[in-house]
């Protein structure tokens, strides 16, 4: 697996005017509401499913229980499991 290219998603995503106005808002509210060491601020409802950023929508989460609910269904381990298996069948069909 290659190494991850920061700069790279940057340039993609983070640098996107949308993306920083985000940003910037997680951050003024992690500023205003300091979470609890191995806390980070949640939202109750998600963004992406019409959530905002009113203080109401706001919970304090564990950080790996955060990270690991993230509305993806298949996890990072199925999507690699996945292409190597793709890798394998390439492999296969190349050498005949």
């Amino acid at each position: 697996m290659s190494e991850r290219d920061y700069k790279r998603e940057y340039e993609q995503y983070h640098s996107q005017p949308q993306q920083m106005k985000e940003r910037a808002m997680r951050n003024k509210w992690n500023r205003r509401l300091s979470p609890p060491a191995g806390k980070e601020i949640d939202h109750r409802r998600a963004l992406r499913d019409g959530g905002s950023n009113d203080r109401s929508n706001l919970r304090f989460r564990s950080v790996s229980a955060n990270r690991a609910d993230n509305g993806h269904t298949k996890s990072a381990n199925y999507h690699r499991a996945v292409w190597a298996a793709f890798a394998d069948e390439l492999a296969q069909l190349a050498q005949g």
